[in-house]
C-alpha cells in the first residue's frame, strides 16, 4: 500500500514513473534494472526510494524481459505514436497520455531514472514545495555541480505546455524544455554523496558499492 498524501498535504501523491529504457552496452547489455549493487537490482533500490513517496508505481520499459513481473507493478511500454519518439523524455509523455485515457487531470508524476539508487527520502516533498511556492508547472533536482533534469515532478498543467512545445520544436532537449517551461530547480545536499549518482560504467557501480556499504548511504 503507498500513502494516498504527504503529510499535512492535500493534494494527492505522485504517481511514480521508473524511466527504465537503458540498455546496459557497457555492461554487456545487461539491463540496467537488473544490474546488481549490493546484492540486489538496481531496480530494486530504487523502488524502495521511491515507494514511500508516491501513490502508485510504473516501471516505463519497451524491454520484454520477464523479470519484471516479480516486481508485482505496472510495467509499460512507450507509445510508438508520442513525440518526441527517442530518448527518456518519450517516457514522460507516453505517461502523460495513459492519464489522459484514463481521465485523470489532477495526478502529478514523478520521474527518476532506474540507475539513481540513492535518491533522496524527501525527494517528492521538496519538489511538491517548489511546484507550491513557484507555481512552475515542473519541478527538477539538482545538486550544487550539476542539474538532474530527468529527476522531476511534472504537474497536471505541464501536459499541455510540453505537448504545445513538442509540437513547434520536436527536437526540444531535456534541458531546453526545462528553460522553456520556467522549472522550478531544487538544489538538494550533496553530502555524504551525490543522491542522484548515477551508474554508467562498471567504475560507477564499484563507486556505488562503496557508498552502499557504508552508514551515511542509509
Amino acid at each position: 500500500m503507498h500513502p494516498a498524501r504527504l503529510p499535512g498535504d492535500r493534494s494527492p501523491l505522485p504517481i511514480g514513473v521508473v524511466l527504465a529504457g537503458g540498455r546496459g552496452r557497457r555492461f554487456g547489455g545487461t539491463e540496467k534494472s537488473f544490474l546488481e549493487l549490493d546484492g540486489r537490482p538496481l531496480l530494486a533500490h530504487v523502488l524502495d526510494r521511491i515507494g514511500p513517496q508516491v501513490s502508485e508505481l510504473i516501471v516505463n520499459t519497451n524491454s520484454v524481459d520477464n523479470r519484471y513481473l516479480e516486481f508485482n507493478l505496472q510495467v509499460c511500454r512507450d507509445n510508438p505514436r508520442a513525440v518526441p519518439s527517442t530518448g527518456p523524455l518519450v517516457g514522460v509523455t507516453s505517461r502523460f497520455g495513459e492519464l489522459d485515457r484514463r481521465g485523470d487531470e489532477r495526478s502529478s508524476l514523478l520521474t527518476v531514472p532506474v540507475d539513481t539508487p540513492f535518491l533522496p527520502s524527501n525527494l517528492v516533498r521538496c519538489l511538491v514545495d517548489a511546484l507550491t511556492a513557484t507555481r512552475a508547472p515542473v519541478a527538477y533536482a539538482a545538486t550544487a555541480e550539476r542539474d538532474h533534469p530527468i529527476v522531476a515532478l511534472w504537474g497536471p498543467p505541464s501536459r499541455v505546455l510540453v505537448r504545445r512545445l513538442f509540437e513547434e520544436r520536436p527536437d526540444t532537449s531535456l534541458h531546453a524544455l526545462m528553460s522553456a517551461l520556467n522549472a522550478a530547480r531544487v538544489v538538494f545536499a550533496h553530502t555524504p554523496h551525490d543522491p542522484f549518482f548515477n551508474i554508467n560504467r562498471a567504475s560507477d557501480l564499484e563507486a556505488a558499492e562503496r557508498i552502499a556499504g557504508s552508514a551515511d548511504s542509509l
